[in-house]
């Protein structure tokens, strides 16, 4: 079995190693991959009997660098397929996140045979009902992927950036820059 697995802040990397975990506990071999750092097309699909993709939930969404991922799997003839994602809020409307990710693999022969969301801590809830409303916010959410480019860039480093170079180094969609001078808020 293989994972791949996008973790912005974390959250859903710890879930997979526990996963992770148990299975090797039961002998089972995994292998995982993070998405920001291997290319689709280079994995040997053959050599696996299940694929998994794990990530966080974004704006009611798969976070893009997920859905660029998937539109760049290879086509397969047939492939069992799970998903794990992870939320900040028990609201139902984070459940329509996997649909634009499923749609993706299903064309690609890639049969999802679970999708699970796990709940992490949240600071805030939003009660939505009803599966039209859920799809309606989704595709609004995904809004967030055009916008995060320019409303990032209003965003600085406090005093206490020492300008170590860890945050632009690990952005996975390289979006942080350090740049001359320095600017603190």
């Amino acid at each position: 079995m293989c994972v791949f697995l996008f973790s912005g802040t974390g959250m859903t990397k710890y879930v997979i190693d526990k996963i992770q975990f148990e299975l090797k506990r039961k002998q089972a071999y995994v292998d995982i991959y993070n998405i920001e750092n291997i290319r689709a097309q280079s994995i040997h699909f053959n050599n696996y009997d299940t694929v998994g993709i794990a990530y966080p939930v974004h704006s009611f969404n798969a976070p893009k660098i997920v859905i660029n991922f998937a539109i760049q799997l290879p086509i397969v003839k047939s492939m069992n397929t799970f998903i794990i994602s992870t939320a900040g809020e028990n609201n139902s409307i984070n459940f329509a996140s996997s649909k634009l990710l499923i749609d993706i693999l299903s064309k690609k022969g890639f049969e999802v045979i679970y999708d699970r969301q796990f709940i992490m801590p949240s600071k805030f809830m939003i009660k939505y009902d009803g599966a039209k409303v859920q799809q309606f916010i989704a595709f609004v959410g995904r809004a967030e992927w055009f916008g995060a480019k320019w409303i990032g860039k209003s965003f600085y480093a406090d005093r206490n950036c020492n300008r170590c170079g860890v945050c632009a180094n690990n952005c996975p969609n390289h979006s942080i820059k350090i740049h001359q001078p320095f600017k603190y808020l």
